[in-house]
């Protein structure tokens, strides 16, 4: 009973905002990257006001960069779009990307990266976006959830296409919601895959569950020479409890 109480109020609290880490060297000489993943708008109390909260900590961590992971909605797309207007107000100095997790194909598919594109953000579906930053180049590419196959048969998560490109770039970001997607690589390879789906295991001891079916749980790993990250969730999925884990904003200072 203690314990189910500390967990429920450790879910409720709203998320916070974590420093990461970048595991290598990079050769821009700044840049300050905020991603939030797994918000689940919709559900409980992830609701707008909870979501304008969100916007008013990331919009305070003056980014370069801000990425959504997957996973932002719980419900059907007449009910939670209004809720995600709030989005529209984040700032990033050079861009606001998104890509699908699988919980946007059990509510609509495709409709939500047409929201997010209304509201202003850059959809990365299978394709890659350049930027140029102190006279370097940095991909950013993204795929959608792997399991997309399972909703949209003709739909599928490729990252080798994602990260294709004819130009000479510097830096390479892949956005997967899942870390399982590193065994998804063939041809071509990032070099760091940011990614969320896995909540940290949200609940102890679930984490030992979760860890059957991805390779990294939270936090860096180095896998097959490219470094992940799985991000331990800004929101909950099902219960609102966690337990040895923590709702978080990530910010990668590098």
């Amino acid at each position: 009973a203690l314990l189910s109480a500390w967990a429920l109020y450790r879910g409720t609290r709203d998320p916070v905002v974590r420093i990461k880490k970048w595991p290598d060297s990079i050769s821009f000489k700044s840049l300050r990257v905020v991603q939030i993943t797994d918000l689940h708008v919709g559900q409980l109390r992830h609701h707008q006001d909870w979501l304008t909260r969100i916007v008013k900590k990331v919009n305070s961590l003056d980014a370069d960069f801000v990425l959504i992971t997957g996973d932002l909605v719980e419900g059907k797309s007449p009910l939670v779009q209004p809720l995600l207007e709030p989005l529209q107000k984040v700032q990033a100095r050079h861009g606001r990307l998104f890509i699908t997790g699988n919980h946007e194909y059990i509510y609509g598919g495709s409709i939500w990266e047409k929201t997010l594109q209304e509201l202003g953000w850059t959809c990365l579906h299978n394709e890659n976006k350049i930027f140029d930053i102190d006279g370097k180049k940095l991909l950013i590419a993204g795929v959608p959830d792997r399991m997309v196959r399972r909703f949209e048969p003709s739909e599928k998560s490729l990252p080798d296409v994602a990260l294709q490109t004819n130009e000479r770039v510097d830096y390479k970001i892949l956005l997967a919601h899942e870390p399982a997607s590193v065994w998804d690589l063939k041809n071509e390879k990032p070099n760091v895959i940011l990614s969320g789906h896995t909540h940290g295991g949200q609940i102890f001891p679930f984490n030992g569950l979760v860890r059957l079916a991805q390779p990294v749980v939270s936090g860096w790993k180095r896998i097959q020479d490219v470094h992940v990250y799985a991000h331990p969730g800004t929101g909950l999925w099902g219960p609102p409890m966690r337990l040895g884990t923590e709702s978080q904003i990530a910010l990668f200072q590098i």
